[in-house]
């Protein structure tokens, strides 16, 4: 229902900066989401001319035709890429992404230049939170690079997608930081690409084929709003909640797609009920295939509990209630 692995390291032979990385990604029915939560800390003088902080990396043969980017309100800019570009050359460069989180960047329309015209996918980017801090200056927005990879003989552009630092900066110091949350997704390009059975999201397809309306769908849509009683919020998108009473009420608004949710500090592997309270009843979260697969249940061995992970159908999006409850027969 929601993998998670963490990782703690450092980058560079000599161990210049520290990393700490958290990496999840979750069961659903429309499209690939893998987050990312990243700390860096610097621990010695580096050149930050030429450096980035997460980069997509080009996929062979790819065309990106178009760049859109945006925040948490809508469009920043939409833009066809000349077909002037040459290979080496910097589209843009350390483009600061106004506004407030949660921002997004990618390639409407991208397709692979060997002539296969489906089930290529488009990539993203959606970045729910940042704060670095360079040379003792805070910055709370991110900032872009887009260099050109390669240039066909048909002088269609392949374009890569770099985080850098913002402009001005061309040194990392000792002390330095940068902590942020980014959701990577690749989701079908239009309705034909589509094989899945969320009919929702087959209609938004639908009515917005090769659109960046896609990737903002996803970022503002569950840039969800959550309030918790019995229990504490660690988390809102996937949503994590440190359980402190037998009930956990959840109210959530909003909501696109499938959304991984998480009870922690839970007593015991089992017993444990999730009802969705539709016109005051209390009915219970069923999507049972097989008997109980469709949960999961993790014991953490440092805090002797169990987490308990389900997945919501939140695709209506609005105002939903739900209720962890344990039952008293296991």
């Amino acid at each position: 229902c929601l993998t998670e692995v963490r990782y703690d390291g450092n980058y560079g032979s000599q161990r210049e900066v520290e990393l700490q990385a958290k990496v999840q990604t979750l069961r659903t029915d429309d499209f690939a989401r893998t987050f990312q939560t990243l700390k860096y800390t610097f621990d010695k003088e580096l050149s930050a001319v030429q450096g980035w902080l997460f980069k997509m990396g080009r996929t062979r043969n790819s065309i990106s035709p178009t760049i859109a980017y945006g925040n948490g309100a809508g469009l920043l800019l939409e833009q066809a890429v000349p077909s002037t570009l040459r290979a080496g050359e910097l589209y843009l460069n350390r483009v600061e992404l106004e506004g407030a989180a949660p921002w997004w960047v990618g390639f409407p329309g991208g397709y692979l230049s060997g002539g296969k015209n489906w089930g290529t996918g488009s990539r993203g980017w959606i970045i729910r939170s940042y704060r670095a801090s360079f040379g003792g200056q805070v910055y709370t927005n991110p900032s872009i690079s887009i260099p050109v990879k390669q240039v066909d003989q048909e002088g269609r552009v392949n374009l890569d997608l770099l985080l850098t630092p913002p402009a001005g900066v061309t040194q990392f110091l000792p002390g330095d930081t940068v902590e942020m949350e980014i959701e990577w997704i690749t989701f079908p390009r239009m309705a034909d690409d589509y094989y899945g059975p969320n009919e929702r999201f087959r209609q938004h397809l639908t009515e917005h084929p090769e659109s960046w309306q896609t990737i903002y769908r996803e970022a503002a849509g569950n840039d969800l709003q959550v309030q918790v009683t019995g229990g504490v919020l660690q988390h809102r998108y996937p949503i994590i909640i440190q359980a402190e009473a037998s009930d956990v009420r959840v109210q959530i608004e909003g909501g696109v797609g499938t959304v991984p949710i998480r009870f922690e500090g839970l007593t015991s592997a089992t017993g444990y009920v999730l009802y969705q309270i539709i016109d005051g009843e209390a009915v219970a979260l069923d999507q049972s295939v097989h008997g109980n697969d469709f949960w999961q249940t993790d014991f953490d061995a440092k805090s002797n509990s169990f987490k308990m992970t389900f997945n919501l159908p939140l695709d209506q999006g609005g105002s939903t209630e739900w209720l962890l409850r344990r039952s008293t027969v296991e």
